[in-house]
């Protein structure tokens, strides 16, 4: 299983380990590191516009690279401040996914699927969104530690199902025979 696991899901894992143990002090860090990778993440997207001959066909990479520049660097200089605001933000990506998991569940129910699983995860998303939503600072490090649950789940359950692909792979690929009597050796 471990040979399966890339290099970026081992991070990821890490992450996540480090959000559930000590999630005060990445709530501390977090509007530096998160404002530095957006704000490289956005010179990198007004770069790829610069150099595309083509300008107009990707000027929505201008576009998102500029926002996540100024977002980003607006986070690295409030610091602490911004946990706020990135508490808030957080929670409305909270209540987007908890929106597309309520479609699914929809649709499971006109298909008449079985559909309590989808049922409680809307439930856990928008309970989880909402208390962030009106408590930002208050539910954000028990979010680190949600956050850090899902950073490991969500990396180890792929590379298990690598490593399974893998070695049903190996074990179906025909193995070469063997000579019982070799008399050259």
């Amino acid at each position: 299983m471990v040979r399966a696991i890339k290099v970026n899901q081992w991070l990821l894992i890490v992450i996540g380990a480090l959000c559930i143990l000590s999630p005060a002090h990445i709530a501390r860090i977090l509007p530096y590191l998160l404002g530095g990778v957006m704000a490289l993440i956005g010179i990198a997207d007004i770069s790829l516009w610069n150099r595309d001959p083509q300008k107009e066909a990707v000027t929505a990479d201008l576009s998102h690279g500029l926002v996540l520049l100024i977002v980003g660097v607006s986070f690295a200089l409030q610091g602490e401040n911004a946990l706020f605001p990135m508490g808030i933000t957080w929670a409305i990506f909270g209540i987007r996914k908890a929106s597309q998991t309520l479609a699914h569940l929809i649709q499971a129910i006109e298909r008449q699927e079985a559909s309590c699983f989808l049922a409680l995860e809307f439930c856990v998303r928008i309970l989880l969104a909402l208390l962030l939503l009106f408590n930002p600072l208050g539910k954000f490090t028990p979010h680190l530690r949600i956050l850090g649950a899902e950073l490991i789940i969500s990396n180890v359950q792929p590379a298990i199902k690598q490593q399974r692909k893998a070695d049903s792979h190996s074990n179906s690929e025909p193995q070469p025979q063997r000579t019982a009597d070799r008399k050259d050796e």
